[in-house]
């Protein structure tokens, strides 16, 4: 029986898998293949062609409403007349599949995305795959994972070089995260212990035990990874080429018709998001807050703290004045006793709660704070005043030494092969007030248990903000699970190399700032000094050197597979004296001391 003008050839249903995607309707999966890929493209001018007598429009041209059409592609009877290297595709994929059968191998596929910033470095968007650019191979069962990754990610950089040309940074182990890839919309976050740890036969158990991929793939032996990163992560090198006037990536044509554009007054031009232009507005948002609360005003003198020639040794000044006045919620007791029983508290002035200390809501000078002091049962106010001191102390340092690690970055890419990238973080210490209380009223009339306080701005706290990520404690670090907490965990490392083995900073913790940011607040640290800071009395964080040796032995079995302190070659790092600053000589533990 011969095929209908307007039939889908026999030869294209023939296809394993054709029908299926046929019938699925909306959004298509990404192609795993470029014989997938040329299907994917027949079956939309087919569906389009399909609705012309449905919707009485002329096979070409204009119908009489006036909309115009675009052209469909004809659809002959032979899949590989239309397709001149369909036949090849065929041909080669077959025989690859064969291969990977008799040769028990496995299949890991990789497609890649970006999650895209706006300009003004708001909050990330959906992920978008990267058209054209994909990796795949075959592997023994007993490969190392870190290996078959290793091979991937080198195809990837290739295809990023070929698309986007040398003027772009590549990606690399530092600023790439990894996925399960099943759909556009379904996708699991992988940890790193899957890619640095076991063989590949162990990715495709756990890729089977956990149903991550099509079970016709998976049968297959075949392994579908999704590389992702954030658009901020991939610049452009070439500093002559504007980064506005560029998209940040080639997208899927599916993505982008999503994309918002702007059109220009004369309506020829598009521009996509990345390059629009601005607009400049004299008109100022009403104040909102968070929360609302009822507040109370008493006026505070700030105490200031300065490390002047970034050598962390901070002094501290206090003013006679007062600044300002300090807002503090009157409620924060109540919904510390809703929290304790487990309901609702986030309309209450109360924040949060830790071993020893409280944080409560706070406004200065129109922007809200989280106002910190130690409970009472902690001791007395001099003792909330030398704790806080030293906690401000170390967010101070805290910021000096990230500026050090960042210098050192900056400096390492002159020597480094690929553009090297650490994930953004900061010690959380911009905005940040060290202050007392001005109190005319008795001490049993008081709002707040001391006069002492530190008050930070306040990050996203609400019911379905992400809640506070630890990264490492006082007493172990665990092996990083992502390039975040390779990060910090390299930070560590430089600190303790930086302070010539004096440093370790730990119990290092944070939240996400509304632009995306890690914030770091809290910090601990251990010191090989026998008097930390110069000070007569011991903080109760800290465990010395013998705290310091075992946490950098524990640190140095994972460092090799850190990613970010390979890049920065820190285990090979000798540290020289800085002839701008006059050196003291003090104790530290040496390197055989850590490693035996």
């Amino acid at each position: 029986m011969a095929e209908s003008k307007d039939s889908l050839p026999r030869t294209l249903l023939a296809i394993p898998g054709v029908s299926a995607l046929l019938t699925e309707g909306g959004d298509m999966p990404p192609p795993a293949s470029n014989l997938a890929s040329s299907v994917l493209e027949l079956a939309s001018a087919f569906r389009l062609k399909a609705s012309d007598h449905r919707i009485g429009i002329p096979n070409t041209g204009s119908g009489s409403t006036g909309i115009k059409k675009p052209q469909a592609t004809s659809l002959p009877g032979s899949l590989v007349k239309i397709r001149p290297g369909i036949a090849a595709f065929v041909k080669q994929e077959r025989k690859d599949k064969k291969v990977q059968s008799d040769n028990n191998l496995i299949k890991l596929n990789v497609s890649v995305w970006e999650t895209p910033f706006l300009e003004d470095d708001s909050l990330p968007g959906k992920m978008i795959e990267i058209a054209n650019v994909r990796a795949s191979d075959s592997f023994s069962p007993e490969t190392p994972t870190l290996d078959a990754v290793e091979g991937l990610l080198k195809q990837v950089q290739e295809g990023l070089a070929q698309t986007f040309g040398n003027s772009r940074r590549q990606l690399n182990w530092s600023n790439v995260s990894f996925y399960s890839h099943a759909a556009a919309t379904k996708f699991s976050n992988l940890e790193k212990s899957h890619i640095h740890q076991g063989t590949v036969a162990d990715l495709l158990r756990h890729f089977t035990s956990k149903s991550l991929g099509g079970k016709a793939q998976l049968k297959e032996k075949t392994v579908e990874i999704r590389f992702s990163y954030f658009s901020k992560d991939i610049q452009l090198l070439d500093t002559e080429m504007g980064s506005s006037s560029q998209p940040s990536a080639v997208i899927s044509t599916r993505a982008a018709s999503k994309r918002k554009v702007s059109v220009s007054a004369g309506g020829d031009e598009l521009r996509s998001a990345a390059g629009r232009r601005t607009l400049k507005s004299a008109y100022i948002l009403p104040k909102t807050y968070s929360r609302s609360p009822p507040m109370k005003s008493l006026s505070y003198c700030r105490i200031g703290a300065v490390d002047k020639d970034k050598t962390c040794e901070v002094k501290f000044t206090t003013q006679d004045k007062p600044e300002g006045d300090l807002q503090i919620a009157t409620d924060w007791e109540a919904g510390e006793a809703l929290s304790r029983s487990l309901d609702p508290y986030e309309h209450t002035g109360y924040v949060g709660s830790g071993f020893s200390k409280i944080a409560i809501y706070a406004r200065a000078g129109g922007k809200e704070y989280v106002l910190t002091q130690y409970s009472p049962a902690s001791g007395s106010e001099e003792n909330n005043r030398f704790l806080l001191q030293e906690e401000f102390r170390l967010l101070v340092m805290g910021n000096t030494l990230k500026q050090h690690f960042d210098e050192h970055v900056k400096t390492s890419q002159a020597d480094a092969h690929d553009k090297i990238i650490v994930p953004s973080f900061q010690f959380h210490l911009k905005g940040a007030i060290f202050g007392r209380l001005e109190l005319s009223i008795p001490d049993s009339g008081r709002l707040i248990p001391f006069r002492h306080f530190i008050a930070t701005p306040l990050l996203p706290c609400g019911p379905h903000d992400a809640p506070v990520r630890k990264f490492t404690g006082n007493e172990t670090l665990n092996p990083p699970k992502d390039n975040l907490e390779e990060a910090v965990h390299a930070f560590s490392h430089f600190v303790w190399l930086w302070s010539r083995n004096d440093i370790f900073m730990c119990d290092l913790q944070g939240m996400f700032d509304r632009y995306g940011t890690l914030c770091l607040f809290d910090p601990q640290c251990h010191r090989g000094t026998t008097k930390p800071f110069n000070m007569n009395s011991s903080v109760h964080w800290d465990g010395g050197p013998s705290a310091i040796a075992s946490l950098m032995k524990e640190h140095m079995t994972s460092c090799p597979r850190n990613t970010i302190c390979r890049a920065l070659d820190l285990a090979n790092l000798e540290v020289e004296d800085d002839e701008e600053i006059d050196h003291v000589e003090t104790s530290s533990v040496s390197i055989n001391k850590v490693l035996n």
